[in-house]
């Protein structure tokens, strides 16, 4: 497996967005609310290249994984979540493993790589948020050393939402 880039010009957003939808539709047809679930290739490609967007690929070439790490976060993010204004925290969204290589360690090497950038960045916190209510996933978080430090709810998704954060 590598991690590299996401680039536009070689990178296909389609099967990026496909992979969200599907990474996150179980959480969704469990209701819950994720706009990875349901995002268009817009809304996809926006989020990858507003922050740093990384593809985990398979020495076949096949699309693993995916996350997006901000250095400062995407202006909506900041105006809900005040832990990401903290100039020491460095955030990521769009995190998703294709659900058949779920749990083979692409998350987790996904994770490592946005925290030695966050590292690089002089960053001290790698953060997240995720719905509160989703316990399985915060539990994940937690197993690899997150502790929850905010909520707070968005305008257009329902449920309390929890930040997660990292010491780096």
């Amino acid at each position: 497996m590598r991690i590299e880039p996401f680039d536009p010009r070689r990178d296909d957003v389609g099967a990026v967005t496909a992979l969200l939808h599907a990474a996150y539709g179980r959480y969704a047809a469990l209701g819950y609310e994720y706009r990875a679930a349901t995002q268009d290739e817009t809304r996809t490609l926006e989020r990858l290249t507003t922050g740093l967007g990384l593809i985990a690929r398979g020495d076949d070439g096949s699309l693993l994984g995916t996350v997006t790490y901000y250095a400062l976060p995407p202006a909506r993010d900041a105006q809900f979540v005040a832990w990401y204004r903290r100039a020491d925290v460095g955030s990521f969204g769009q995190f998703a493993v294709v659900p058949a290589s779920q749990g083979t360690g692409i998350g987790v090497a996904l994770l490592d790589a946005i925290g030695q950038r966050a590292r690089d960045d002089g960053k001290n916190e790698l953060a997240c948020e995720t719905l509160l209510a989703n316990q399985p996933l915060v539990a994940y978080y937690h197993r690899r050393g997150f502790r929850s430090v905010a909520t707070f709810e968005w305008d257009d998704v329902r449920g309390e939402c929890v930040v997660l954060s990292k010491a780096l």
